[in-house]
């Protein structure tokens, strides 16, 4: 709404944006398509240095981060009808070449393989870290990827004793990699799957795509994806009713265990986009990135989790994201551990399901 109000409009124009209820990504999706030139995004006196963050693989647009204090002076040349003011952006493209990447997927043994839970984490992280929390390869400490490696190798085990009931679905576990360069790991295979007629790799052959990037915050949330958020103008109506049934099995269980939850919004940015945009259900969780835990937020985690529990208001949920410190040291173990009880949970339901497909494609299951 208030770039409908702009007055200039945005198109044509330097987009001028500043930390607010959205964060600076979704933000992004939302001004561009008012046909900026560029974004240039800045932040609040509490919080005055430029931070590194990732726009969503769509953004065309040159974009830098600003101090607050420099974000000042076009704020307010803007807002004075006198000045006409200009702005000269230069930017340096580095050329690093090409080089091979590729995903790793194992499956469950399964006779039918038309019925699959594909199961997904990326292995990258930007050049700036190391990225342990925000995909996290270390064996079994930390979050997202660590995290799809234990739950494989837990029902590897399971699958083997005489007294786990067999399951119907083929589970699919995958490490997508090149995610931060535009999630490219994981729309390549959805790519494929759209143009092929090999069963068990067609696009209806996957009934679902859970997705685990985050998991150990250090000032956490526990983030839900929320099937109502799904922006019906560019993915298929097919995958909602699924990703909110999926999103209430989350929530039901943080209740069950009277642990606090929240909803955050399937915006695109990570590697459950092109399986949504397939029409293929998703649902994950989330344990936050470079939003704020607000004051109201971090009162209800601390009611709930006991006083000082809570986490620290006003403060991002994870203050290392995208930076050097994300190491082994930071990741919060408990959040880590509920989270991860959680999706063995929705993994387990989803599995027992008596007809995947018609619970989660209601109006097209056969």
């Amino acid at each position: 709404a208030d770039w409908l109000a702009a007055s200039p409009t945005p198109a044509g124009h330097i987009a001028l944006l500043q930390g607010g209820d959205c964060n600076f990504a979704e933000n992004s999706i939302i001004v561009a398509k008012y046909n900026p030139l560029a974004l240039l995004f800045y932040n609040d006196p509490i919080f005055p240095q430029p931070i590194i963050f990732s726009l969503a693989q769509i953004n065309e647009l040159p974009a830098l981060f600003l101090s607050y204090y420099l974000g000042q002076l076009p704020a307010d040349a803007a807002r004075n009808p006198s000045m006409n003011a200009i702005v000269h952006i230069n930017i340096d493209v580095l050329n690093t070449g090409t080089f091979p990447v590729g995903n790793m997927c194992a499956d469950t043994p399964i006779e039918d393989i038309t019925k699959t839970i594909v199961i997904g984490s990326h292995i990258d992280s930007v050049t700036t870290g190391p990225g342990i929390n925000d995909k996290v390869i270390y064996p079994l400490i930390g979050s997202g990827t660590a995290v799809n490696l234990a739950l494989a190798v837990i029902l590897a085990h399971l699958f083997q004793t005489t007294n786990y009931p067999k399951c119907p679905y083929r589970i699919r576990f995958c490490w997508w990699d090149a995610e931060e360069l535009g999630l490219l790991g994981s729309t390549y295979p959805v790519a494929q799957a759209e143009n092929s007629t090999i069963a068990g790799e067609r696009t209806s052959d996957y009934l679902i795509n859970l997705n685990f990037g985050m998991f150990g915050s250090p000032n956490y949330i526990y983030g839900i994806y929320d099937g109502s958020t799904i922006d019906n103008s560019t993915i298929s109506r097919s995958a909602v009713p699924g990703s909110n049934k999926v999103s209430a099995l989350f929530r039901d269980w943080f209740i069950r265990q009277k642990l606090p939850w929240d909803y955050t919004p399937f915006n695109g940015l990570s590697d459950y986009a092109p399986f949504l945009t397939a029409g293929i259900a998703a649902g994950g969780l989330f344990s936050g990135a470079d939003d704020y835990k607000a004051q109201a937020q971090r009162d209800r985690y601390d009611t709930s989790l006991g006083q000082g529990l809570g986490g620290t208001a006003d403060a991002t949920q994870d203050p290392c994201y995208n930076k050097a410190c994300d190491t082994i040291q930071n990741i919060n173990i408990v959040a880590d551990e509920k989270m991860v009880q959680g999706t063995a949970f929705v993994i387990e339901s989803l599995a027992r399901q008596t007809d995947l497909k018609a619970w989660l494609y209601p109006t097209t299951a056969n």
